[in-house]
């Protein structure tokens, strides 16, 4: 479903029964970027950063059912490349990549993901915003 101009939606003929509500939109954070199912919809809170809850709405039989949602904006790392001689490095395929270490059942993890898939532009310049696509190397 799309919002209209004033943010507002409508989604008709809905069953009754309990829904969780996801709004997603470039360059902000998605709740459920981490979670890995429908009942996961609360994934922990990344360190040092408040939790993003997914918003549940309960719809009853011939009632309508109200939900206001909060979208936070996501970071943004950008930047150029340029060649050793000072040229703009156009073409140049950019991404950022998260190294984590945790502890499994005594063993030790390494996970590593590489956020983003930019290319230069003419000048050499990047942008990597919001909930970028997400690919997870072991």
């Amino acid at each position: 479903m799309q919002t209209g101009l004033d943010g507002s939606f409508v989604i008709p003929k809905v069953p009754p029964g309990s829904y969780y509500v996801v709004a997603t939109a470039a360059g902000y954070l998605s709740p459920r970027a981490e979670a890995k199912d429908i009942d996961n919809a609360e994934p922990p809170p990344a360190a040092g950063q408040p939790p993003l809850v997914i918003p549940r709405v309960d719809v009853q039989a011939g009632q309508i059912a109200a939900i206001d949602i909060r979208l936070e904006r996501g970071a943004a790392v950008s930047g150029t490349i340029r060649f050793d001689d000072g040229s703009p490095a156009s073409g140049m395929h950019v991404g950022i990549v998260r190294r984590s270490k945790e502890k499994k059942g005594g063993t030790s993890s390494t996970d590593v993901g590489i956020l983003g898939n930019e290319i230069t532009d003419d000048l050499g310049r990047y942008r990597i915003g919001g909930p970028a696509r997400r690919r997870v190397c072991r």
